[in-house]
């Protein structure tokens, strides 16, 4: 009976022990979850950012583009640019 006994105390402290690893990983999957979050919504903003400043630099590249045209052939004059 005895032997029993402390085949329980020791499954009921087995239970007890995973049971408190199982908070402790919720926790921590909890505070995965809200990093990962956080890692996608910056990675969105930056690729909305990315995409804003390729075009920007497209805009500048065409525009170099016309200057350098103009500049070669001597017959441009300021009126004939404007900012992107």
């Amino acid at each position: 009976m005895e032997k029993l006994m402390g085949q329980l105390k020791r499954s009921e402290k087995a239970r007890t022990d995973t049971e408190q690893k199982m908070l402790v990983l919720k926790d921590e999957l909890s505070g995965l979850k809200e990093t990962a979050t956080k890692s996608a919504n910056t990675v969105k903003e930056l690729s909305g950012q990315l995409h804003d400043y390729r075009e920007k630099l497209q805009a500048t590249d065409q525009t170099l583009a016309e200057v350098k045209v103009c500049f070669l052939v001597s017959r441009c004059s300021e009126t004939n640019f404007e900012d992107p």
